[in-house]
């Protein structure tokens, strides 16, 4: 019996795991399998960051494109209501019916968010075919309506309302300089924008309204005061600036010294002003109408306002003045202007009567404002508006950003107490 020899499995030899620690090959191949890895990433995150970064410029040309399709969208909606309405008769009731239908449903998609290519070309389609010769491109529409905002901005500018900024200081302490405000053209009449004359009224001005006016000596320039006198009244005011009006003093009372020039800054007048004179300016509150020269004109020159004034002295006269042989104004703006060339050479002081169709005008800063004192009456046709809103005001003098006056900014200048 024979015994069969078995062959032994042939076993590979067990490979000695090797330390990390104790070899130093190893620990540098570490390392630069984690450099490798480190480089991966980074390629990686490269990779992603020019995915994201194509999605994001692919989002935003979709957005800009959906952003040109909503205002072609916007067009032909307004451009198919407007020829419907213009054209009836152009078309049969059945494509009229079809403009509609496409008319909503685009704008329906519109409103949802949901514009597509196929609803606008749909309509703009339709409008191409039956309106051929009637429609408008895109940029006749645009340039049309620029056109009618820039028309109705210079209607409303040349008679409704017009910004003016305040020069000087001769209406402290109610404008100071560098207020910028809104005068309403309306009020008083229709003024032609290309003369700036009054060439229809409608209504005289109160006493105690800031009116706007072009300067009787140089008709050029824009004024801005406040009226004291109407025609037909007699108007005196003496050496220190308070006004008699049919022989009675205005109702003036002291409030107390002024000490905010500084920040109101200087009038155009300086050799006027109380400082100059060597005096403190101090001032008083009045009611801006307590004289009617009779009752059928009391309407027409009631006012309610009252506002404040600037004087350089605490001393109210006591006496009242006459209103026997007051003197007519029988001397031409003109005149007054040549033999008073530089505005301050005050009038003769004694009662004057303010002719028709005139007022007589002075600055709330009574020393510091040449008016109707130094060249005569203002004619109404001169008028240009009334003052009515501060809208901005600063003073450069003042660091940043307290320059701007934030408290006299949106107030209403004829309410103001």
């Amino acid at each position: 019996m024979s015994s069969k020899k078995h062959k032994k499995p042939q076993t590979q030899p067990v490979q000695p795991i090797k330390s990390t620690h104790s070899n130093k090959n190893d620990v540098y191949d570490d390392a630069s399998v984690q450099g490798q890895n480190q480089d991966n990433v980074q390629d990686q995150s490269k990779d992603t960051a020019q995915v994201s970064s194509t999605k994001n410029s692919a989002t935003a040309k979709d957005q800009q494109s959906y952003k040109e399709l909503k205002s072609f969208a916007e067009f032909l909606i307004k451009d198919s209501t407007r020829l419907l309405k213009k054209y009836p008769d152009r078309i049969s009731s059945h494509v009229m019916m079809e403009i509609r239908q496409a008319k909503d449903e685009l704008q329906a998609m519109l409103d949802e968010k949901r514009l597509t290519d196929e609803l606008v070309e749909h309509l703009n389609q339709l409008l191409a075919f039956h309106f051929a010769s009637e429609r408008k491109s895109l940029l006749r529409d645009n340039v049309e309506s620029i056109a009618v905002a820039l028309l109705l901005a210079l209607v409303i500018r040349a008679f409704l309302f017009e910004a003016f900024v305040i020069p000087s200081g001769s209406m402290i302490p109610t404008l100071a300089v560098n207020d910028f405000i809104f005068v309403n053209k309306f009020v008083y009449g229709i003024v032609n924008p290309f003369s700036e004359q009054q060439m229809l009224s409608f209504s005289m001005p109160k006493r105690g309204d800031i009116v706007i006016f072009s300067y009787p000596c140089q008709p050029e320039l824009d004024y801005i005061k406040r009226a004291i006198a109407l025609p037909g009244d007699i108007v005196e005011v003496d050496p220190n600036g308070f006004v008699y009006v049919n022989g009675k003093l205005n109702d003036e009372k002291l409030i107390g010294e002024f000490k905010d020039f500084k920040d109101f800054q200087a009038t155009n007048l300086e050799n006027n002003t109380c400082s100059q004179l060597g005096l403190k300016p101090f001032v008083y509150e009045m009611k801006a109408d307590i004289h009617k020269v009779d009752q059928a004109h009391a309407n027409d020159y009631q006012s309610s306002d009252h506002y404040k004034t600037i004087h350089c002295t605490d001393q109210l006269p006591t006496a009242q003045r006459s209103t026997t042989n007051p003197h007519i104004w029988d001397q031409p703006n003109k005149q007054i202007c040549e033999e008073n060339a530089f505005g301050f050479q005050k009038l003769p002081v004694f009662p004057w009567v303010v002719p028709e169709g005139h007022m007589f005008v002075m600055g709330d800063n009574r020393e510091g404002s040449s008016d109707s004192r130094y060249w005569g009456f203002v004619p109404f046709t001169h008028l240009k508006g009334r003052a009515g809103m501060i809208w901005l005001s600063y003073n450069f003098t003042t660091p940043a950003p307290y320059f701007i006056r934030f408290d006299r900014m949106f107030n209403i200048i004829h309410q103001r107490p």
